[in-house]
């Protein structure tokens, strides 16, 4: 079918008994080519763009357009961004790409791999995606003359509001809800829960790119099944999950990634159809932190901790030389056998020469040192804990001129595997980390 999308026009026309499907498909063909022909192309070079291109363009208006008299300015907003760079986020797109019209677009169905969701593509699908009348061709080829980046429905008789700006779109959006909520909506769920940049962070990057959510904080004591419902009813989209509660939000997972499950620790609940999955992007953050500071892998691994940090530390640096250095020799020896990572166990507070170092503790959070030598003798340092202040040993690791990095670089790769599991969209990584810093 896709051979024929956009080339039957649609009309009513006269069908005899004896026509063939084909006879039919050519006279609404020719037809097509009959209007395609009348229309004035003399414009199109200054445009940029083929023939085939406007008819794509002109499925995309005929599918979001509910006026005449918007078809022109919706074709200017496609326009702008397609000469900006920016991609078109036209739900019609999604919806043609899941191939029924689940009634509202969800965050799930953002993240739907297909060459037509113009959430995930540069640039127009590769067909067009219905049918196109002559309105909407005739407004692909003359767009209006425009700064208009957004657009959103706002009356029940089709027509719409439109922004140059994304602040601009996100009034229009809550005044086109009478003041209701974003489409889609995520949260931080902790206890306490105030301090988390979370929201700064995943808010920054979906005003970047342009996107109609909301991450906002959720104080609870414990992950219970409250949370669970508000994320199965589609209250929320999704959540990320801070201390304590992230051995709960594992428990409350109906399917759990292979990192989750290793580190026994879920920090990212999404919605994925009737299931919630369950992820471990810490991981992914101090692999983030660690590529800020290490110019080669090879450098012996020494991990303070024998916690929930330090077992994502250590399935992040899996496959190299580790050493584990927990205040309990049993427990480090126990969570290296939990996570499944080769290591060898070293006494608290004993360096390891020319290692990089990864303080998988909360000390420093209150003014303290790491244990003698171990900030001396280091190639590199990542300290987990964060603040408004540079830790102490991330100061003196300054001081010394190694390479390091804090919790904050970690917080924000953590963020960006989220807000991708999230949006199925790539993070907007400086965005996110200036976020971070800046809150």
């Amino acid at each position: 079918m896709f051979e024929w999308e956009g080339l039957l026009y649609p009309a009513a026309y006269p069908i005899a008994a004896e026509s063939s499907p084909a006879g039919i498909l050519q006279m609404m063909s020719d037809e097509m080519t009959r209007r395609f022909e009348a229309v004035d192309w003399s414009g199109i070079g200054e445009l940029g763009i083929s023939r085939y291109e406007a008819l794509i363009i002109g499925s995309l208006i005929q599918w979001e357009a509910g006026t005449d008299a918007d078809r022109p300015i919706i074709s200017s907003v496609i326009h702008n961004r397609l000469e900006q760079g920016i991609r078109l986020q036209i739900d019609a797109t999604v919806i043609y790409a899941l191939g029924h019209n689940p009634g509202r677009v969800l965050a799930e169905h953002l993240k739907l791999v297909s060459p037509y969701n113009t959430y995930l593509i540069d640039g127009l699908p590769p067909t067009p995606i219905g049918t196109v009348a002559t309105l909407s061709l005739e407004a692909a080829v003359n767009p209006a003359s425009t700064n208009y980046l957004f657009y959103v429905l706002a009356s029940e008789d089709g027509s719409h509001e439109f922004a140059v700006t994304y602040e601009e779109h996100q009034a229009n959006v809550r005044a086109a809800k009478g003041g209701g909520d974003p489409a889609v909506k995520f949260a931080v769920v902790g206890d306490p829960v105030e301090h988390s940049r979370s929201p700064a962070i995943h808010n920054a990057a979906f005003a970047a790119l342009g996107i109609d959510a909301e991450f906002g904080w959720r104080q609870v004591r414990r992950v219970s099944s409250t949370q669970v419902v508000a994320l199965r009813s589609g209250e929320l989209d999704g959540v990320s999950v801070t201390m304590p509660h992230k051995h709960a939000a594992y428990e409350a997972a109906d399917e759990r990634s292979e990192r989750a499950m290793r580190t026994g620790a879920v920090n990212t609940l999404v919605v994925e159809g009737d299931r919630l999955m369950g992820h471990n992007t810490d991981v992914a953050g101090v692999r983030h932190a660690l590529a800020m500071i290490e110019s080669e892998t090879t450098a012996p691994i020494l991990i303070l901790g024998n916690g929930g940090a330090a077992a994502a530390a250590l399935l992040a640096v899996e496959g190299r030389h580790v050493h584990l250095s927990g205040r309990s020799g049993a427990g480090a020896r126990s969570l290296a056998e939990r996570v499944g990572v080769e290591v060898t166990v070293v006494a608290w507070g004993e360096p390891v020469s020319m290692a990089t170092v990864i303080n998988a503790t909360p000390l420093g959070m209150a003014g303290e040192d790491l244990p003698d030598g171990v900030v001396e003798r280091a190639a590199a340092l990542l300290d987990m804990t964060y603040g408004a202040q540079r830790s102490s040993a991330v100061a003196h690791a300054l001081a010394l001129g190694i390479p390091t990095t804090d919790g904050l670089t970690m917080l924000t790769g953590q963020a960006v595997e989220a807000f991708e599991l999230f949006t199925g969209q790539k993070a907007p990584i400086m965005t996110m980390e200036q976020a971070a810093r800046d809150w």
